[in-house]
């Protein structure tokens, strides 16, 4: 009798979750770090994601993923006490129709705490006392952006006292030994686990799936290979790779797919600030797309929105703006009829920026003026979740320093009306949505 063969994805799973089992049976561990490669990261939340939502997992504990940037050892536990009573918040009737009925409320840091983790671990353990969880709670710190001044946090949360009935977790991702200190200092508090999932493996697996002959699976197998060179940076093996699966989308006219593969190469290129020839491939795939497009592919405008993008990247990398600005004002003008309202005020936004670098004001302020545009067309959500607090403050400090007052104020009040108040907290580096 023939058996599949067993899904990598789910054995991978398994492993994490058979390693987490064995950190949780040990009495006196406390932190659990978890050491990564990067291309197991998104598996790994995965894991905590899939663990809190079936019902047949073998693990009783709870996850709960704290997103709150580090900021500052002082307000660090205030921020993440008041994510965990938002969420409480948010979820309150959920839980009411569930019969679970939650009396936490925050509590304030007691004057005798002089150790600052102490007022989130007191808070999070009553917490969990309240729901009565039927495992462990476990606060996963996953910031949006990682700092190794976290660390400070968690020699202060050791030295606090982890209360029983809760744990901590991080990752670290290979190269970045975030958490190494506090791991090598409290070695029967802090756990380090190194699942080595091996996923190029697995992804190769799943590739294979299927009949051999099939021009799918041949895609499949073949552009594996190629992007595993490409991340090495084998740029000369990855330049013979790419033959074969160029030639299945030729033949098969997945034209998606031929930019797909030319937009791999450009971004390995970019990387090995090779320019000419990422720039080469990027126009190449333009090309592919626009023709795409052109015979009907609905992808086709969005793809070579995608390239011009890509052209563009290339153009900032070199400080070349002159040249940016022109590639993503091409992109702008494909904006609507791609049907992806936040990649065109993104190519409005990224003009305007090419622009006022090259010192082209006016052109700048016509560019960010156009984005605000898009942004008003947007629904509320996908506002509020797009770089427009971005184009905003930059659109504020060209109109203040072209001195046009009466602009700056309207687009104050317009910026408050689009992107809700407090809209300038979410600028802390105005260059690092570049």
């Amino acid at each position: 009798m023939k058996t599949e063969p067993p899904n990598p994805i789910v054995q991978r799973l398994d492993r994490l979750r058979h390693l987490w089992m064995q950190f949780s049976a040990q009495p006196e561990a406390r932190i659990c770090r978890w050491f990564l490669r990067e291309d197991e990261v998104t598996l790994f939340r995965g894991f905590v994601e899939s663990t809190n939502n079936s019902e047949t997992s073998q693990v009783s504990d709870i996850f709960f993923p704290f997103e709150t940037p580090y900021s500052a050892l002082e307000s660090y536990s205030g921020l993440l006490v008041q994510e965990l009573a938002q969420r409480l918040e948010n979820d309150r009737e959920a839980l009411v129709q569930e019969g679970v009925h939650v009396t936490w409320r925050p509590q304030e840091p007691a004057w005798s705490e002089r150790n600052r983790a102490a007022h989130f671990l007191h808070n999070f353990a009553a917490f969990a006392a309240d729901v009565k969880l039927d495992g462990l709670a476990v606060a996963f710190l996953d910031p949006a952006t990682r700092d190794k001044n976290l660390e400070k946090w968690l020699f202060e949360a050791v030295e606090a006292g982890i209360p029983a009935t809760v744990r901590l977790m991080v990752f670290d991702v290979e190269g970045e030994n975030i958490f190494e200190r506090v791991a090598k200092q409290y070695p029967q508090q802090v756990k380090t686990l190194t699942p080595e999932l091996d996923m190029p493996a697995a992804i190769r697996q799943l590739a294979s799936a299927g009949n051999p002959a099939d021009p799918g699976v041949k895609f499949r197998r073949a552009y594996i290979d190629l992007s595993q060179a490409v991340a090495k940076g084998d740029l000369a093996q990855a330049q013979r790779l790419q033959t074969l699966p160029l030639s299945i989308a030729r033949e098969q006219n997945w034209m998606h797919l031929e930019v797909g593969i030319l937009a791999l190469m450009a971004a390995g290129y970019l990387g090995a600030k090779r320019y000419d020839e990422a720039d080469q491939h990027y126009e190449q795939a333009r090309q592919i797309a626009h023709a795409a497009a052109a015979q009907g592919n609905e992808l086709g405008v969005k793809l070579e929105m995608q390239m011009l993008f890509g052209k563009g990247s290339v153009a900032i990398t070199r400080k070349d703006y002159k040249t940016a600005g022109p590639v993503y004002h091409q992109a702008a003008v494909l904006g609507e009829s791609a049907g992806d309202p936040l990649l065109w005020m993104e190519a409005c936004r990224m003009e305007g920026f090419s622009h006022e670098q090259s010192g082209q004001t006016q052109p700048a302020l016509q560019a960010y003026r156009m984005a605000l545009q898009v942004a008003e067309k947007m629904d509320e959500p996908l506002r509020h979740n797009s770089t427009l607090p971005y184009t905003g403050r930059a659109l504020l400090d060209l109109a203040h320093r072209l001195g046009y007052k009466e602009e700056y104020f309207r687009l104050q009040q317009q910026m408050n009306a689009l992107a809700g108040p407090g809209w300038e907290n979410k600028v802390e580096k105005r260059r690092s949505a570049v």
